[in-house]
């Protein structure tokens, strides 16, 4: 399990490093040309979004990151335990798993938090890219 958890940490930073730099890319986009409709405040708008979504893929990197510290002790508890039935006597034992704790919570709750006051808002799902249509078609005869 913390193996699973730390990859899972792994790939929203990565994620969110990938998502930072496609908002950056948006941001400086040069709308000085006439055959674009949309005008730098669109694109603007979508490098926000992108920052949002960045945020907050950066927050459950960290939120996962809590987690899979939690999942760490546990298997530190039960690693040298002789069987399964000695593993589920011990887990039971436990008042909560481990992504319920009171340090993953509050994590959450408090890069959530951050996340939001910083960027504005917070943005699960990736946006989606603006259509760039063309005001220079040509005109077939």
């Amino acid at each position: 399990i913390p193996l699973c958890c730390s990859g899972a940490t792994s790939c929203f930073a990565l994620y969110s490093a990938k998502v930072t730099l496609a908002a950056k890319q948006w941001a400086v986009l040069d709308t000085g040309e006439n055959d674009t409709v949309y005008e730098g405040s669109q694109f603007s708008r979508h490098a926000n979004l992108l920052n949002q979504h960045a945020g907050t893929c950066a927050a459950l990197s960290l939120i996962s990151a809590v987690a899979t510290y939690e999942a760490v002790k546990d298997w530190r508890g039960y690693r040298k335990l002789p069987s399964l039935d000695h593993i589920e006597n011990w887990l039971l034992k436990r008042p909560l798993p481990f992504f319920a704790r009171t340090t993953v919570l509050c994590t959450a709750a408090f890069s959530l938090i951050c996340v939001k006051n910083v960027n504005g808002g917070l943005q699960f799902l990736q946006p989606s890219q603006p259509v760039i249509v063309s005001q220079n078609r040509r005109k077939d005869p």
